[in-house]
């Protein structure tokens, strides 16, 4: 199997989530970093921003909800790939963020398979640019 060597830098407060994401990217090729909070995920963006590819970004999170690590990521890095996972989709956020420069949404819960076809779907449009 050819290595991706893509990181991606996955955040979500459930901890069983994050692992079992992370092992299962591992196989598919790709690095992931991992933070369990909002707070935690702009630390490692700052410190790793030049490694990781792309956020995949839960939006509930007890510190520093998603719209903030968002906001926060963007303003480091205007050109932040982030993919939204989220099962909060009631209140128009998720368009929000798509429209200030979100990349791709998946609906938790989700399928594994629909994360890595979201991620490969943003690599390849990156790419593009």
């Amino acid at each position: 199997m050819e290595t991706n060597k893509k990181t991606l830098l996955l955040v979500d407060d459930n901890l069983e989530i994050g692992a079992r994401l992370g092992k299962l990217l591992l196989l598919e090729g790709y690095n992931s970093r991992y933070a369990s909070s909002g707070k935690e995920a702009v630390r490692i963006y700052r410190e790793s921003k030049e490694v990781i590819d792309i956020v995949v970004l839960d939006l509930v999170m007890p510190d520093m909800n998603g719209v903030e690590v968002f906001e926060a990521l963007k303003e480091m890095n205007p050109d932040v790939k982030v993919l939204i996972a989220s099962g909060n989709i009631a209140d128009g956020t998720i368009k929000q963020m798509l429209d200030a420069g979100a990349l791709g949404f998946v609906r938790k819960p989700y399928l594994f398979e629909e994360i890595t076809k979201e991620v490969n779907r943003i690599l390849e449009i990156s790419k593009r640019k």
